[in-house]
């Protein structure tokens, strides 16, 4: 299975592929250099990656905040939708591009991107912001994907990989956190961020990016995606139950990562109602045939998520934190609508759940506290 895999991979010409690899080293080598040598401590500041590919076909790349006080290092993979036919990229996707001036000055400063709030976990780390515009849940690497358009956020990770590695080379502890597709996309790509610091402990959170099981993330959706993205390409090799025959088995990273990795945690954090994942799902249930566009029933969803939250009780290094709550993506702070000048009050990091505080929660799979574990309204 593994060499049929790798005999379905996208390979470019010798000779592309040399020049390729020439230009990139040379490209990472001396940005490196240039990025550490001039930014300011705790200052947002853009890279651009030339070979990265937004749904537009335009290159994007990513935001550093950098702390030279510290070894330890939070990726954070944005959310914003999905596109995989005609009507989810017409309503599901946010961006269809992102670039130098869609950052601006950086991006939100709630939650986990923000030095000044006393819960975060990640407050005076180095800091790396990873936006979305591939439509793929930073999985696929197709050039004709749901519309034609090309989607290859895969792709995209693969160019910011050897990057962070040579910018972070003292790095003691990395966590790679996002949510929504962000999340869906950290227990996709956490395999190869594990391989490229090696040894280097790093360690996951998804928000709001579930891998229910095909009862609730339904198979044939699941095979609509493998397709549509060119998953069955970027798929780790070694992650045999990922490709069932019936489609399904994108669901089961939470089992291949946990028994893969049983010294990193991996965290899950969703809501018992997540009304936008209920809105995604639903493009897929009862079966996709026959649809129930936007209308998820919610106590299957919330069977889900307690499926998922189950999954992970035979293993110590994987739990969730599950809320009593409509609300989508918690570590960046949106749902409390707090102000800006309030940011310090914590936003959803604040929250509790089972008498747990979320941030503390956060901090306790960071940490490997003995405390820390699967928490449930």
């Amino acid at each position: 299975l593994a060499h049929r895999l790798r005999q379905r991979r996208p390979r470019l010409a010798d000779g592309a592929a040399m020049k390729r690899l020439l230009l990139s080293a040379g490209f990472l080598l001396l940005g490196a250099c240039e990025f550490n040598s001039f930014v300011a401590d705790r200052e947002w500041v853009w890279k651009d990656f030339p070979f990265t590919v937004c749904l537009d076909g335009l290159p994007t790349g990513i935001g550093i905040n950098l702390n030279s006080d510290s070894d330890k290092v939070l990726v954070y993979l944005e959310a914003g939708g999905a596109c995989f036919d005609a009507l989810s990229c017409a309503v599901l996707v946010q961006r269809r591009s992102y670039n130098r001036q869609d950052f601006g000055f950086g991006p939100s400063t709630r939650g986990i991107l923000g030095r000044n709030n006393h819960d975060n976990p990640f407050a005076d780390w180095n800091l790396v912001y990873v936006p979305y515009c591939s439509g793929d849940i930073h999985a696929g690497d197709t050039q004709d994907g749901a519309i034609g358009d090309p989607q290859r956020g895969y792709h995209n990770i693969g160019e910011y990989l050897p990057y962070l590695v040579s910018t972070f080379p003292d790095a003691s502890v990395i966590v790679l956190a996002g949510s929504s597709a962000g999340g869906f996309g950290v227990a996709y790509n956490y395999d190869r961020f594990q391989r490229a610091f090696d040894p280097v402990p790093v360690h996951m959170i998804d928000d709001s990016g579930p891998p229910l099981g095909p009862a609730f993330m339904t198979s044939c959706l699941q095979a609509r995606w493998r397709a549509v993205w060119n998953l069955d390409a970027t798929l780790p090799d070694d992650c045999y139950g990922c490709l069932q025959p019936d489609g399904s088995g994108l669901h089961l990273a939470p089992e291949y990562l946990a028994t893969k990795y049983p010294d990193r945690r991996f965290g899950f954090i969703s809501s018992t109602h997540d009304l936008v994942i209920a809105a995604f799902l639903s493009f897929g249930f009862p079966n996709c045939a026959l649809p129930a566009l936007f209308q998820y029933p919610p106590d299957v969803f919330q069977a889900g998520v307690y499926d998922l939250a189950f999954r992970l009780l035979p293993f110590d290094n994987a739990h969730a934190f599950i809320l009593d709550s409509t609300s989508h993506v918690w570590l960046q702070g949106e749902n409390l609508a707090i102000a800006d000048e309030d940011v310090v009050s914590g936003g959803n990091l604040s929250t509790s759940s089972g008498g747990v505080r979320l941030g503390d929660w956060v901090r306790d799979l960071v940490e490997d506290a003995p405390a820390w574990r699967t928490v449930l309204p």
